[in-house]
């Protein structure tokens, strides 16, 4: 509750605050990457016959997402990903690549084929130069 922020905030040595301020580490995460724990489901190309589940925003995918992709949140698809076909293939992204390769580590661990695009969205629109990432036009 409020009472309860101003209380702590209260209890602050505001001499403090310019060290504190100072001595701040500041993380682009936009830039950001964590190690993935298994890079051998990453892969940089897409996988002939596999269904591409995008796993990023509803709005994201309709402004574009890789051809026949399919769109599933990423939190309902950690609840629902067993209920897939698990004699199919699937490459996942999504962002960064963080989500699509968690799923894919439990998707695999569940028996499923399943592989990440390695870095996620910009990586797979660096690779597919030939697509147009607008939707709009064929790339000649």
């Amino acid at each position: 509750t409020r009472n309860a922020i101003q209380g702590e905030e209260s209890g602050l040595d505001p001499e403090l605050l310019p060290g504190i301020v100072e001595a701040r580490t500041v993380i682009n995460l936009r830039g950001w990457t964590l190690p993935v724990k298994n890079s051998e489901l990453e892969v940089t190309e897409m996988i002939p016959g596999a269904t591409v589940l995008d796993l990023r925003s509803s709005l994201a995918y309709s402004a574009w997402h890789y051809p026949d992709a399919l769109n599933l949140d990423f939190f309902q698809a950690l609840k629902s990903y067993q209920s897939l076909d698990s004699t199919r293939t699937y490459v996942l992204y999504c962002e960064v690549g963080q989500k699509s390769a968690h799923l894919a580590e439990l998707m695999t661990k569940a028996g499923f084929m399943a592989y990440h695009f390695k870095s996620g969205i910009r990586e797979l629109l660096a690779r597919a130069p030939e697509m147009d990432v607008l939707g709009l036009l064929p790339i000649e």
